[in-house]
């Protein structure tokens, strides 16, 4: 019992961080270009050539990408238990007569023969 509650804690600890991280990394995305055009203004002042927003851009989505797909695992585990209501006496097998339609006792060509 000692490891559930662990686990809970760890996932929903889990949940938040990573969900403040992945809001935070969504953000980057908006701001890049505001970025990019400080960068860009400031590059040519000094002399030089500015970075290429669409490479500042790749780099900012495969962070989003890659933080995004570690934060489903725990969104997960988190989620099944908040949906959890069927316990699995109250679950009932669906009958498979009234699942599939009793088929017809015309062969297939019809009345045409």
């Amino acid at each position: 019992m000692q490891a559930s509650k662990f686990l809970r804690f760890v996932t929903k600890a889990a949940v938040i961080l990573y969900g403040i991280w992945v809001a935070f990394n969504l953000f980057r995305v908006v701001v890049t270009p505001f970025t990019h055009a400080l960068l860009q203004r400031l590059a040519l002042k000094g002399g030089r050539t500015p970075p290429p927003l669409s490479r500042m851009m790749l780099d900012v989505i495969q962070m989003v990408l890659t933080q995004a797909c570690l934060f489903i695992a725990p969104y997960v585990v988190y989620n099944s238990w908040l949906r959890r209501t069927d316990t699995p006496g109250e679950m009932r097998p669906v009958p498979t007569e009234s699942a599939f339609p009793a088929q017809a006792e015309t062969p297939l060509g019809g009345d045409d023969l």
